[in-house]
């Protein structure tokens, strides 16, 4: 099938060849150039016609392309130049010199975008003639101009001048958009506790997007905020995924791939793990004090996936609710007992229960009026030789009237290391007792201790109800370490009252001194040495002053027969 082409003039052209291979290359485009008011012969009359080809001039050389090969990045919506300038004048182009005349160049130029893996070879110019009727294509001094870029448009452009051979220039673009990504792994992941699951998204974008994977609400499983992943397979868009493995309650969330590869807004796209679980039981308090009167809560706080049927029981029994007794649940996880008015029968053990698919498990709250387990505020090391006064604080919603004290030395003797036996006793609260609210404070002196030794002790208290638990403490009674001094050479004799009386002259010899082998602080020295009498004699001291000088002489020639020695 033919058609007549207004606006091409076939004259120009190489040869009738390139004319069928025009309409062969894209049938249904060049049937849009063609005049539709020409009426087309029948198929009987086509001999009629006569088709007459201009003899073209091949000598010479062969036309060239003056531009250069571009490989051009444009971001996707934006515009792109491409030149298939050349050396062959045509009519209508400028003078460039005074002598210029127009002549007829015998190459048609021919612009088209090569065929992809996607796509056919499309056909956009014959020289100015427009051949596809996309708008965003536009010519002007054989330059190509694309504005509004999509990502279709990348790919190889190719000028062709129809020459024997022809002569072609490819340029190459690039189109860069910003990122997409969607979440490969369904939006929600349930999964049992202790199991691994894993979370994939895969992207798209030019350049390639990073991807990071984030956790709203909070941290990553690894405990850091955010994540970067590189691509986890060779599938076109790659896939990028995080694996959470052995997860727990704590794993549970919404968590979020994000890619960004700075182009546009970052894309995300979001993906939910819900764990299932046996119950996890956790107590506000394990143990309560109150008294006679009150109003408490009993709180549990239940973790569990299905939601689990809790209970409450006291001493083993189940709850009993009454007037004064009260469950409650505030539609979350915290399932708690109110108990207004006190009374002594309401104090005990109470046990909430949690149980769902996967198991059952309870703990217990005390509801007390004991006192609290003595709190001891006196120093560990004694400052007494042969006592140790113990000091302790509790807490008591009723008064307190008596205490228990048991004490034994931490080893009996010397021989081994076992404890001595206890000493227990039991005294009535009367003046030792200092009260500020609910603080008690109390003390107890242990007299007829052993010196520099360490005890054990335990104290116990009761108010006017019951009796609490106890405590132990260890402490030790006033240690002081020994000095010794002994030489057991003999040196020559040293004048002493030369020492301390230059004038003297007649000095008798002085041997080598011994002290006892051990002297504690406080403890005076008194020394029988005739030397030293002699020469305290005409110091006229009397009381506690001699009797320190005294000690200190005793040392003089001790210390002056060692430095001889030395």
């Amino acid at each position: 099938m033919f058609c007549l082409i207004s606006k091409i003039r076939l004259e120009r052209m190489s040869s009738l060849r390139l004319r069928h291979s025009l309409i062969m290359s894209d049938d249904s485009i060049v049937m849009e150039v063609c005049e539709p008011a020409v009426a087309l012969p029948q198929e009987s009359v086509y001999d009629d016609y006569e088709y007459t080809e201009e003899d073209v001039d091949y000598s010479g050389s062969l036309p060239e392309f003056t531009a250069e090969p571009q490989h051009q990045k444009v971001k996707e919506g934006g515009t792109v130049t491409l030149s298939c300038e050349h050396n062959e004048r045509r009519e209508g182009d400028q003078a460039t010199t005074p002598d210029f005349e127009p002549v007829s160049a015998p190459y048609a130029l021919i612009i088209k975008k090569e065929a992809t893996s996607t796509q056919r070879e499309k056909l956009l110019f014959v020289d100015n003639v427009k051949v596809n009727r996309d708008k965003r294509y536009k010519i002007s001094h054989n330059k190509l101009e694309i504005s509004g870029i999509k990502k279709a448009d990348a790919g190889a452009y190719i000028c062709q001048l129809e020459s024997t051979p022809p002569v072609i220039l490819t340029h190459q673009i690039e189109v860069e958009y910003a990122p997409k990504i969607k979440a490969v792994t369904e939006g929600e992941q349930r999964v049992h506790k202790g199991d691994s699951v894993r979370l994939e998204c895969e992207a798209q974008g030019n350049p390639m997007p990073t991807i990071r994977w984030s956790k709203q609400d909070g941290r990553l499983p690894s405990g850091v905020m955010e994540e970067e992943v590189s691509s986890s397979s060779s599938t076109v868009p790659p896939g990028y995924s995080i694996t959470l493995a052995e997860v727990d309650r704590h794993v549970e969330g919404t968590y979020v791939c994000t890619a960004d590869n700075g182009i546009g807004e970052p894309a995300s796209d979001y993906m939910s793990v819900v764990v299932e679980y046996p119950p996890e039981i956790i107590t506000e308090k394990d143990m309560v004090r109150t008294e006679d009167g009150d109003t408490v809560e009993l709180v549990c706080i239940v973790h569990a996936r299905p939601t689990p049927k809790v209970e409450w029981a006291k001493d083993g029994t189940p709850l009993a609710i009454d007037s004064h007794i009260e469950e409650q649940q505030n539609g979350g996880r915290r399932y708690s007992v109110k108990i207004t008015q006190i009374e002594q029968q309401d104090f005990g053990e109470y046990t909430c229960s949690a149980e769902n698919k996967f198991g059952i498990v309870e703990s217990s709250i005390s509801l007390s009026g004991h006192p609290e387990p003595p709190h001891f505020t006196s120093s560990p090391n004694g400052g007494e030789e042969n006592s140790y006064t113990l000091t302790w604080e509790t807490e008591s919603y009723y008064p307190i009237t008596e205490y228990r004290l048991k004490y034994r030395k931490a080893k009996a003797n010397d021989s081994t290391d076992e404890p001595g036996e206890w000493i227990d006793m039991t005294h009535e609260v009367n003046g030792n007792m200092e009260t500020n609210g609910l603080k008690h404070t109390l003390k107890h002196t242990l007299g007829e201790l052993e010196a520099a030794t360490d005890y054990n002790a335990m104290v116990q208290i009761k108010n006017q109800y019951m009796w609490g638990d106890s405590a132990e403490f260890s402490f030790s009674t006033r240690k002081v370490l020994p000095t010794t001094i002994s030489t057991t050479t003999t040196t020559t004799p040293i004048p002493t009252t030369a020492i301390l009386t230059p004038t003297s002259t007649n000095t008798p010899p002085t041997t080598t001194s011994q002290l006892p082998a051990s002297t504690f602080v406080g403890e005076s020295e008194r020394s029988s040495s005739p030397s030293v009498q002699e020469v305290a004699q005409p110091t006229k001291i009397s009381g506690a002053s001699a009797a320190s000088i005294a000690s200190l002489l005793v040392l003089v020639p001790v210390l002056m027969v060692t430095l001889c020695h030395w």
